[in-house]
């Protein structure tokens, strides 16, 4: 669950990830790989792709309204929070690239 790490989070709203399946964590880890070392680009899109697979739903706020989350609002999300959410959907630890 995260809660208040983008504007637009407040006391009622999170979004929920379901861990990923072993198949799709080895997919994962065959694209990291593919990635040259200092791609940090590349690199925290895989971690995007990951986490709208792992993505379960939530509530955010949208014009001060608390609406359900869509996975298309983890495209608002920096390289820190996605790579967090990678490190839980993936039981792994990662640190964001230059962060």
């Amino acid at each position: 669950m995260l809660d208040g790490l983008a504007d637009g989070f407040d006391d009622q709203t999170f979004i929920r990830f379901q861990p990923l399946s072993n198949d799709y964590s080895n997919e994962v880890q065959a694209k990291l790989q593919k990635l040259h070392k200092d791609d940090e680009a590349g690199t925290v899109e895989v971690f995007r792709e990951a986490a709208k697979h792992a993505f379960k739903g939530g509530t955010v706020v949208v014009d001060g309204e608390h609406v359900e989350a869509e996975v298309d609002d983890l495209d608002d999300f920096g390289k820190v929070v996605l790579t967090d959410i990678f490190t839980t959907i993936t039981q792994s630890k990662f640190v964001a690239p230059k962060a």
